[in-house]
C-alpha cells in the first residue's frame, strides 16, 4: 500500500489531475468558505455577503487545484459533497 501511495505521489502531474483537482476545489471551497462564514460570525449575515464568500471560495478552490492537485484533490475530496444527497 505503500508503495503504491509513493508511486501515485511521484507521478507525472497530467493535465487531467489538474482539471479534477480544480473541479473538487470548486465544489469544496463553494461550500466551505460560506460554511465557515456561518459558523465565525454570531450575527445575521445576508445572502449577498455569502455569496461573495462562496465565489471567492471557488476561485481558491479552482486555483489551489490548479497550483496543487494532488494536495487539493485528496484533503478537499469528502467537502465537495457537502451539498448534495438528502430528502
Amino acid at each position: 500500500m505503500k508503495q503504491k501511495f509513493k508511486e501515485w505521489w511521484n507521478r507525472p502531474i497530467k493535465p487531467l489531475d489538474r482539471f479534477f483537482a480544480a473541479l473538487v476545489g470548486a465544489f469544496a471551497g463553494f461550500w466551505l468558505l460560506p460554511i465557515g462564514r456561518l459558523f465565525l460570525v454570531s450575527a445575521p449575515v445576508s445572502f449577498s455577503a455569502l455569496a461573495y464568500w462562496a465565489v471567492t471560495g471557488t476561485l481558491l478552490g479552482i486555483i489551489s487545484g490548479i497550483a496543487f492537485p494532488r494536495l487539493t484533490g485528496v484533503l478537499l475530496y469528502p467537502f465537495m459533497f457537502i451539498g448534495f444527497g438528502g430528502d
